[in-house]
């Protein structure tokens, strides 16, 4: 059987089609697609997506669904993370989106968003030791510590990309006094992180903002999977390229760094400050980096129904 996930999130709208492996539990990825409506861009002053964005966002349906049906995928499923779990008319835009694309819209809960993304990343990497998460997004940050067999700790973050750039960044680059205020806000929000004992753990991130550091630090300039998967990330690697990006003209950072930024070219600065806290917090000096996620788990729940509770119709 093929299926489609679409995974609609604060900055980005991805899709992944797959077939399911019945032998392995496992995917054979047969196509996937990108796209940047930043659907999340102004919610906190509003509460509401632009009707605007909710065009352009049901465009985007429209056009996976034709990919989908091209590719025979006989499942469509629609998953939404952060942005819709901030909306006062949540009911209304999952009437419009139904009305216009025929597609229901599941809104995951940040636990369900954590544990599925966590089975998504974790697919495809070898390893006998326990693996702690990193997901950082365009609204939330999750943190989600586990194994093969079980999820030992998940905790989300109220805290991603698009929503530090609404809330800090009237003018790019933002001066040492904004950027410390981000420091302090990411710091409260996110408080302590105390995982609960454990084995010794490897650290893996995954969405846009390890992926595309991981990038530039291996100079890697276009998303090919097989050339980013597995792949190290260090600390020091961050900081370096956190100082790069204050220095950099946002009108000069996909000559600088590639197409890989495209997107990103004013948010990645804040998911580089993110993701550098959290690792501090962690006592990680490296992660690997996986391109599997959100969307990967919805997929293998569909088919596998890995977890008895979790439902991604």
């Amino acid at each position: 059987m093929i299926a489609a996930s679409i995974d609609a999130g604060t900055n980005t709208v991805l899709m992944t089609i797959a077939k399911e492996i019945t032998e392995t539990k496992s995917l054979e990825i047969i196509h996937e697609e990108h796209r940047f409506p930043r659907l999340g861009e102004g919610i906190e002053s509003r509460g509401k997506i632009s009707d605007e964005k909710i065009k352009k966002f049901t465009e985007i349906l429209l056009k996976y669904v034709s990919v989908s049906r091209y590719f025979s995928a006989r499942k469509v499923l629609l998953t939404g993370t952060s942005v819709f779990r901030r909306l006062d008319n949540i009911e209304e835009v999952k009437k419009i989106i139904l009305e216009e694309t025929g597609l229901s819209l599941k809104v995951l809960t940040s636990e369900e968003e954590a544990k599925l993304s966590f089975l998504g990343a974790t697919s495809e990497i070898v390893t006998d030791k326990n693996v702690v998460m990193i997901d950082i997004g365009g609204g939330s940050t999750e943190v989600t510590l586990g194994n093969k067999t079980d999820i030992l700790f998940s905790q989300s973050f109220e805290t991603g990309v698009v929503r530090l750039s609404n809330m800090f960044c009237d003018v790019y680059p933002p001066g040492p006094d904004k950027i410390e205020g981000i420091k302090a806000y990411i710091e409260k929000i996110t408080g302590e992180i105390v995982l609960p004992n454990s084995d010794e753990y490897i650290g893996v991130g995954i969405a846009g903002t390890p992926i595309t550091l991981s990038c530039i630090a291996n100079m890697i300039r276009e998303f090919r999977k097989e050339n980013i998967n597995n792949q190290i990330l260090t600390i020091q690697q961050i900081s370096i390229i956190t100082k790069t990006l204050l220095e950099t003209p946002i009108s000069e950072m996909e000559n600088k760094f590639g197409e890989i930024i495209r997107g990103r070219e004013d948010l990645l600065l804040f998911g580089s400050l993110i993701l550098q806290h959290i690792m501090g917090k962690l006592n990680l000096s490296k992660l690997v980096i996986s391109t599997n996620g959100l969307r990967q788990g919805v997929l293998l729940q569909h088919f596998f129904k890995i977890f008895d509770k979790y439902s991604v119709e």
